[in-house]
């Protein structure tokens, strides 16, 4: 469909230049790598739409707030932050105990591993399936509802820092050792196994992290030099046509042989839409009971395992695609939509105070960043951070946070009660 192009270089040249003026400030590459990634998923999932003629112009003004509002709390937090890693308390702790990472990693792909054995063996299901998306929903609502599958994702989570700390330490002893790249993809693939299907995202995101597991982390540090950043934008765009066929693939269609516009042109059209909602979002009576009370309740009680407390305040994930077509995630037919980072902000937020989302998220991840950049061992663990915000322009902060908060909490409570009390006491 024929898109405004005065609107999209508007928009994209405004994006541009925001970014730049927090990024002159800020020295941490990690963090830069972070803004820049979910700027650019921002701008594709909740900007290049509002081109699109049936979407108000008007959106566009919002757009650029929300964004500046988003990336305000990282000049706040990063702008006087030295470059160079410090020794944490955390490094001082992994480097004394080395078996404390050893023992994580292991304890962490027993739980990976086990329900490829328990309750059923599906060890060899991904030969007999293949990957595809068709009954990606069963898989998903059958682990939503059993009660072993949930309390083995929340370990997991708990504990993947330390296994993502040890790949950083093997990289810390020997950088030329195949080990930690080999533990990394032995990772990727029994998550492949578990579901039978990786989605596009997935790729992105483990592509990514690889690429800068083998040739950005080096003597203790994440850097990336222009060279590589060509290179790896190459093989991104390169990837196009293969994005969009597998579209196809995963569902076990055929699809066209098609040129690489076109398949850019498509890709867009598939991807881009998501600011057509806006206008419905403000209007809808089914979103209306979405306040900013419940979305900061939210946020207050996420470090809760549900397993613990079930019925603690949460948001609906599929309110949101109930409004537009009346299917409930375990209805015949159910494929789910997302509102995308501007659209939550207004199911939240509404149309005045939508900025306030954007502040408040941005000063919950740019704070704990803060807190883990200054360790050697969490750099994978901030890249893997990094590299999952490019899910928030699609999905919103309720496809960032939850990772950000719950995947941290294992290393804020490790410091805060078990290592700095042993120094003080010691002292």
């Amino acid at each position: 469909m024929f898109v405004d192009g005065n609107i999209v270089f508007f928009l994209s040249a405004a994006t541009v230049v925001v970014l730049l003026l927090y990024l002159i400030r800020i020295k941490d590459s990690k963090v830069r790598l972070a803004m820049i990634l979910s700027a650019v998923s921002i701008f594709l999932y909740s900007g290049y739409g509002i081109a699109y003629p049936d979407v108000g112009n008007g959106f566009a003004y919002k757009y650029i707030v929300s964004v500046i509002c988003l990336y305000f709390p990282f000049l706040l937090l990063f702008r006087r932050e030295n470059p160079k890693v410090r020794i944490s308390s955390l490094d001082t702790f992994f480097a004394d105990h080395a078996g404390f990472l050893r023992g994580a990693t292991i304890l962490y792909f027993i739980l990976i591993l086990l329900p490829l054995f328990f309750p059923r063996f599906r060890l060899f299901d991904v030969l007999t399936k293949g990957i595809s998306i068709e009954g990606i929903y069963d898989y998903l609502n059958t682990a939503r509802e059993d009660m072993l599958g949930r309390s083995i994702d929340a370990i997991t989570i708990f504990i993947k820092p330390f296994f993502l700390a040890y790949i950083m330490s093997l990289r810390l002893k020997d950088s030329r050792k195949a080990g930690p790249v080999l533990l990394f993809l032995l990772d990727i693939l029994i998550g492949i196994m578990d579901a039978c299907y990786i989605g596009r995202s997935a790729m992105v995101y483990d592509g990514l992290l690889l690429f800068f597991l083998i040739f950005c982390i080096k003597e203790g540090d994440f850097t990336i030099t222009r060279k590589q950043v060509i290179i790896l934008s190459a093989i991104i765009v390169g990837l196009i046509p293969f994005m969009y066929a597998y579209t196809f693939i995963r569902a076990g269609l055929s699809y066209d042989s098609l040129s690489f516009s076109e398949s850019v042109r498509r890709l867009l059209a598939s991807e881009a839409d998501y600011p057509r909602y806006y206008e419905h979002i403000l209007n809808s009576s089914e979103l209306q009971g979405q306040t900013p009370l419940s979305f900061i309740l939210w946020l207050v009680f996420l470090p809760i395992p549900s397993v613990i407390w079930p019925g603690k305040p949460s948001l609906s994930n599929d309110v949101f695609t109930y409004s537009i077509t009346g299917l409930h995630r375990t209805d015949l037919g159910y494929s789910s939509l997302l509102p995308s980072y501007l659209g939550e902000s207004f199911i939240y937020f509404g149309e005045w105070y939508y900025w306030v989302y954007a502040v408040l998220i941005g000063f919950i991840l740019a704070l704990i960043l803060r807190y883990l950049c200054r360790s050697r061992y969490m750099i994978l663990f901030v890249l893997y951070l990094a590299v999952r915000m490019l899910a928030i322009g699609r999905a919103g902060a309720t496809a960032a946070v939850p990772l950000f908060i719950n995947g941290s909490l294992s290393v804020f409570l490790l410091d805060y009660l078990v290592i700095r009390p042993s120094r003080r006491s010691h002292s």
